[in-house]
């Protein structure tokens, strides 16, 4: 992932850099980070460098973060914006450029916390538009984005990739294949036979253990699958909040 950072204060920009570089190698995904004390400088680089995400001082001299936020929304609409500032106040200024996230500068283990949860969510988001390889039949191949997935399931030596747009896609593969290529922050086995994509999970019955996906069909979740799915739809809740 392509990271930039924008703070005037020295200090504070080489903590969120170090911090975000480091968040991301414990993940084991490979990350650059470019480190900017000028939003002029920053929103010069654009005519050369992409960024998935950047993180923008809102407080800063010749150009604030708001004014940085906007050229970024006309140059790099794609790029998620991240605000770090002391002034809480300015949170609801803030949404007219729709950040991804706004993170405080103190106290600091505040500031580290919500660091680490916006790498998580940055994760995920990126997760969900980078599109999978199915392989079909005869050598074919056919490039989905997770989140047009709503559930796989395996039927005999047939996998079935249910879709939102495309319908349903076929091909011969076991349920251990489709585990390997779909990201684990928004898919969950629900069944030795079944997994489940969570954002598209409309209702949950934990009584009659069984969930309800977009398009109304209902899935059993089995007993076996019961604690681990939990586990992982209570995080995947956790880092959306």
């Amino acid at each position: 992932m392509r990271i930039a950072v924008c703070d005037d204060e020295t200090a504070v920009l080489k903590l969120v850099s170090v911090f975000v570089r480091t968040e991301f190698e414990n993940r084991r995904e490979p990350v650059t980070v470019s480190s900017y004390t000028s939003a002029v400088r920053l929103i010069s680089d654009l005519e050369t460098k992409q960024f998935d995400a950047v993180f923008l001082d809102i407080r800063m001299p010749e150009m604030d973060g708001f004014r940085a936020a906007e050229e970024l929304r006309k140059n790099a609409p794609e790029a998620k914006i991240i605000f770090i500032t002391t002034e809480d106040d300015l949170v609801y200024d803030s949404f007219d450029f729709q950040p991804f996230a706004f993170i405080p500068k103190t106290p600091p283990e505040l500031m580290k916390s919500r660091l680490s949860r916006t790498v998580d969510n940055l994760l995920a988001a990126c997760n969900a538009v980078r599109k999978i390889c199915i392989e079909l039949p005869y050598n074919d191949k056919i490039y989905l984005r997770p989140d047009e997935l709503i559930y796989v399931n395996s039927e005999k030596n047939n996998l079935i990739y249910h879709t939102k747009e495309n319908g349903d896609i076929i091909t011969r593969a076991k349920i251990q294949d489709a585990e390997e290529i779909l990201p684990s922050e928004i898919f969950v086995r629900i069944h030795n036979r079944i997994i489940v994509n969570m954002s598209h999970i409309t209702n949950l019955e934990y009584t009659h253990a069984s969930l309800t996906v977009t398009g109304g069909e209902e899935l059993g979740i089995s007993r076996t699958r019961k604690t681990e799915f939990e586990a992982a739809y209570d995080d995947y809740l956790r880092k959306k909040a």
